[in-house]
């Protein structure tokens, strides 16, 4: 395998001593990236919070530190990310306030309506079926539920190097349509205020079903 792909599988799915490595670096790289984004949800006391690939949990630790009465759950596709996670949270899985899941985004194991908000930091990359994923994580939003998802965009990311085998970027205008196609709604872009990235805003529309088919003409 090389360089390129070895940096790619690690960051898709960190494994073993390197993928802790990976995971130590994500934390430091991501940190402004992670506050921003915690900071646009706007997260209650009370709310249920769900994250998408949280890596080693350092967002998760953001949002619960906001809450009292609600929970904050993460799922992540790497079993090695899910125990540097456990670790970093252990005090708050312990008094009840985070819950962490190793399984998919294609088949998020939870009830329809159990979250107020849902968000994913640089992760959609690597969903293999990004807008049947949407749906899902509008499935298990609560009417007028906010989504948000943070990325850098495919020009932004081509200026950082040669692109990564088995990553999918997106512009925000592509991000914004994805939005749009799963149900969302008053979807917008928020663009990071002093440094390359971008944020895609949606509600899950109030008093519609949740329940989300991708048509074979929008595949």
């Amino acid at each position: 395998m090389g360089i390129a792909r070895t940096i790619a599988a690690q960051l898709r799915r960190p494994r073993g001593w390197l993928g802790r490595l990976t995971g130590l670096y994500m934390t430091r790289n991501n940190a402004r990236v992670n506050a921003w984004t915690v900071s646009l949800l706007a997260v209650s006391p009370e709310d249920h919070v769900l994250e998408v690939g949280f890596g080693s949990g350092a967002a998760i630790g953001q949002v619960a530190r906001r809450l009292s009465g609600g929970k904050v759950c993460g799922i992540d596709y790497s079993e090695t990310m899910v125990r540097l996670a456990l670790k970093r949270n252990a005090a708050a899985v312990r008094e009840g306030r985070v819950e962490i899941h190793h399984g998919d985004i294609s088949a998020l194991p939870y009830e329809d309506d159990s979250f107020d908000k849902a968000y994913a930091i640089h992760s959609i990359y690597f969903w293999p079926d990004p807008l049947a994923a949407l749906g899902e994580m509008r499935r298990v939003l609560k009417p007028g539920g906010l989504a948000a998802i943070s990325i850098l965009s495919r020009d932004d990311m081509l200026k950082m190097g040669p692109r990564l085998p088995d990553f999918i970027l997106y512009s925000g205008k592509e991000l914004v349509d994805l939005f749009e196609h799963a149900g969302f709604i008053d979807v917008r872009l928020e663009e990071y205020p002093d440094k390359p990235g971008l944020c895609v805003i949606g509600l899950n529309e109030p008093g519609t079903s949740n329940r989300f088919t991708v048509r074979e003409n929008e595949r």
